[in-house]
């Protein structure tokens, strides 16, 4: 369990930790900064390992939000599919039956049924049963849904019945997460604590002093000091393990690019586009479907597109919809508009919609851009960077909250295996395997969701060769300094 220099009190409420008295220094192997997705990926991970005999894996999250009720606080968001391989993972690590259970969640049983998005253009279904865009399964390189399948099977052992998305909101997620996590003795979540300082631990031990300011006006919290041998931040694109530990450093010795200054950079997209959940009124199947808007009734270049998926809810005609913003506005500074209005929403979605569809009702609505920010490296020796603090994506498409989970599932058994074999060197090749593999698979989804919506605007989408990417179980490494067995 968790070392602490003296005793403290915690109270239970719900799924929420509120601690009542002063918290004392603490020790544990890793301090996971953010209660988010990657966080709670991260620490199931680290805690599953923990049921095999040997070496306790110690972890301590910390949040600077007050507890569950505040996480989710705020209606919208978040993504809305576990991929294949992350939900083998959740069989893995013991989570999968419980997030099958949650309200609203649903299967979806292959790798055809996304790939297999049906195509509204101008309002028209052109594709779905046996229509005449049923060549779209197949791509330039012959692969099908069937062949993939085949693939899986004869290189993986996969049955069909693992090849299965599941359809979830992403608070659902997290939520089941954080109740297994809750239950378990090596692991402390700490809510209304931020980071605000860190450095290294100059003594025999090494590794980190990490310095945590509690919200003293609403429960009396001190500042905690937290020594760990790893600090991982999980802190979403505000990273303060970021600001604190990376930016603005050149030179760094143990940096994987020490040569260089870091740099979180930002790729531009150019179009505006507005994003909402609400209710639909149509007569079409519940499944997912992407938008055209070509000129000349239908036979001119494409001049707007979307797309639309079903929420998890009990409610079959819950949909989040994604659609470009008018030409006029894709000038404007997005931190200085309000959301967009369901008027505004109704009008772009109007000559994409079949005729008599119309959106009801929106939940939340905002505009975003197709922006992309990506850490020149997500590692310096034994301080890491997962998720959306190393690299964060369009809040579109399966891969943004997908590859947050593949970040910190395998950053997680490193950090296992560097615990238990007490891996003391921060260069080791198992730690810095962790920047070697995911910064070139985050680059992919940046790469994956730009190509996405060129080949969108083009006429030239193959939803097949994105269900290739998007499941995860063709994922590999090429430019990993170690494979091990």
């Amino acid at each position: 369990a968790l070392t602490f220099t003296s005793s403290f009190v915690v109270a239970a409420a719900g799924v929420g930790v509120v601690a009542v008295a002063t918290m004392p220094d603490l020790r544990c192997d890793v301090l996971v900064v953010g209660c988010g997705l990657s966080g709670l990926t991260l620490a199931t991970q680290l805690c599953a390992s923990n049921r095999c005999s040997g070496r306790k894996v110690t972890v301590c999250v910390v949040d600077k939000r007050c507890g569950m009720a505040d996480r989710f606080r705020v209606v919208g968001g978040g993504g809305l599919m576990v991929t294949p391989a992350n939900l083998l993972w959740a069989h893995q690590v013991g989570v999968a039956e419980d997030l099958v259970a949650a309200r609203g969640a649903r299967l979806m049983a292959d790798l055809e049924h996304v790939a297999r998005l049906d195509l509204l253009r101008n309002g028209r279904r052109v594709q779905g049963d046996a229509g005449e865009e049923a060549e779209d399964t197949r791509d330039a390189q012959g692969l099908t849904t069937a062949k993939m399948s085949r693939m899986l099977f004869a290189k993986k052992d996969y049955e069909d019945a693992a090849c299965s998305y599941l359809n979830i909101d992403q608070r659902t997620l997290e939520e089941v997460l954080l109740r297994h996590l809750l239950k378990d003795r090596d692991v402390k979540i700490l809510w209304q604590h931020e980071l605000v300082a860190m450095a290294s631990d100059d003594t025999s031990e090494g590794g980190h002093i990490a310095e945590l300011q509690g919200d003293g006006r609403e429960m009396g919290i001190s500042s905690v000091s937290v020594k760990c041998r790893f600090v991982v931040g999980c802190d979403g694109r505000q990273s303060n393990v970021r600001k604190l530990h990376f930016e603005g450093v050149k030179n760094r010795s143990t940096s994987p690019a020490s040569d260089e200054s870091f740099q979180w950079r930002e790729h531009k997209g150019v179009m505006l586009h507005m994003l909402c959940d609400g209710q639909l009124d149509w007569d079409l199947p519940r499944m997912p479907y992407r938008l055209e808007q070509k000129s000349l009734n239908g036979l001119g270049p494409v001049v707007g597109g979307g797309a639309i998926i079903p929420l998890p809810s009990v409610e079959e005609n819950l949909f989040r919809v994604s659609v470009n913003a008018p030409f006029t506005m894709w000038g404007s500074n997005v931190e200085c508009l309000d959301s967009p209005n369901l008027s505004l929403l109704q009008k772009q979605l109007k000559p994409k919609l079949p005729r008599g569809a119309k959106i009801e009702s929106a939940k939340w609505s905002k505009y975003y851009r197709m922006n992309h920010f990506l850490a020149s490296t997500f590692s310096d020796g034994t301080v890491f960077l997962v998720g959306e603090a190393a690299h964060a994506h369009p809040p579109l498409g399966i891969q943004p909250m997908n590859a947050s989970m593949q970040n910190a599932v395998n950053l997680g058994w490193k950090l296992e295996l560097a615990v238990k074999l007490n891996v003391k060197d921060p260069q080791s090749r198992l730690l810095s395997s962790y920047h070697a593999e995911q910064k070139p698979a985050a680059e992919k989804v940046y790469q994956h969701i730009s190509g996405y919506f060129s080949d969108l605007i083009q006429g030239n989408l193959k939803p097949i060769r994105s269900a290739f990417s998007d499941c995860q179980l063709f994922d590999c490494y090429p430019e990993s300094p170690d494979v091990l067995m």
